[in-house]
Formats: C-alpha cells, structure tokens, sequence
C-alpha cells in the first residue's frame, strides 16, 4: 500500500482530520466555474487558496 491510499484510509475513517490548505483547495475546485477554466488558470487558483489558508 502507498502512503498516498494508507492516509487516505485513514482520512475516510475520521481518524486523520484534512489540512486548512486541503480543505481551501477543495472549496477552489467546487467553484461553479473551475471545470471551465484552462489548466493553468485551475493550477492558480488551488494554489493560491492553498497559500492564503
């Protein structure tokens, strides 16, 4: 198993709580218009909200 899939078990068990910056990145990608955008301009966005939080 991966480090990637091993945090992740343990992140849908509850017992490893996401990180500010995780939980910012996934408010960017919910935007009403993300899924419009070029990959540049989706890479931006995620970044800066990751740094802002």
């Amino acid at each position: 198993m991966s480090i990637t899939a091993h945090i992740n078990n343990l992140r849908a068990r509850r017992e490893l709580p996401f990180t500010r910056g995780e939980r910012a990145a996934q408010r960017a990608r919910e935007a009403p218009d993300f899924h419009t955008l070029s990959q540049a301009e989706r890479d931006r966005r995620v970044m800066e909200a990751v740094s802002a939080a």
